[in-house]
């Protein structure tokens, strides 16, 4: 199957429970169609491993990518499953980053922002496994431009310390946590001890923040999919 060139919009840790296996979760949009491309592995979940997202860089050696980074990608075929449409299951060929993207994919990329506030079949900041299998989400990924988006730390089921993005979409109040390493980092350092009062913690008035929302695979321990800001897309106002 041809390669798909892609407008990198995710890289982030799969789950909480593959943070320990160095699992990633990429996804983009296919700059030929417009459809969202969640690139998917034949290990359990469809996890990516480091190794197998990783491109070349030239002196920079191999890296992971990150967001706005235009790839080409090799896929073996459409990789579906229930809850997560957008799969498509890799090749082994290594992935190529073709640079930034164009003002057509910029324009893909604007295309596709959406404003529903009904994310994923619900308002809620999970969906229970049965409520998956009962009325499947026709999509799991989605690019939002958030109202009012502040960020705050709070503790994940582990205990560890995550961050979480309180943002409105279409006038409904969401918080999410944030599974973005880069971003998550970023926002660790600028939050400090902070833990539940919810910052800006950057000016928006310079820079236009748009948030990848993916819905996650069944997480065992609470028995649910949660919603997730997979990417944080810093543009130029």
């Amino acid at each position: 199957m041809p390669a798909k060139r892609i407008v990198c919009l995710a890289c982030s840790t799969k789950s909480e429970d593959d943070i320990k296996l160095h699992g990633r979760c990429v996804a983009g949009l296919d700059t030929d169609t417009g459809q969202w491309v969640r690139p998917v592995s034949s290990l359990p979940n469809g996890t990516l491993s480091e190794a197998q997202c990783r491109i070349p860089r030239n002196a920079l050696g191999n890296l992971l990518p990150t967001t706005l980074d235009v790839l080409e990608i090799e896929f073996l075929r459409p990789a579906p499953k229930i809850g997560q449409p957008e799969n498509w299951l890799i090749s082994e060929t290594t992935w190529k980053r073709l640079g930034s993207p164009t003002p057509s994919d910029l324009a893909v990329l604007h295309a596709n922002i959406e404003d529903d506030a009904e994310l994923f079949r619900g308002y809620e900041s999970s969906l229970t496994h049965e409520e998956v299998l009962k009325r499947p989400p026709l999509r799991s990924l989605a690019l939002i431009r958030p109202s009012d988006l502040r960020w705050g730390k709070e503790t994940d089921y582990y205990q560890r310390p995550k961050v979480v993005g309180h943002f409105k979409v279409g006038g409904q109040g969401y918080n999410l946590p944030l599974t973005d390493p880069i971003w998550k980092q970023k926002l660790l350092v600028k939050l400090g001890d902070t833990l539940l009062e919810h910052r800006k913690c950057f000016d928006h008035s310079s820079k236009d923040y748009l948030l990848s929302l993916s819905l996650g695979d069944f997480f065992p321990k609470t028995g649910a999919h949660h919603k997730l800001i997979a990417g944080v897309i810093e543009l130029p106002t």
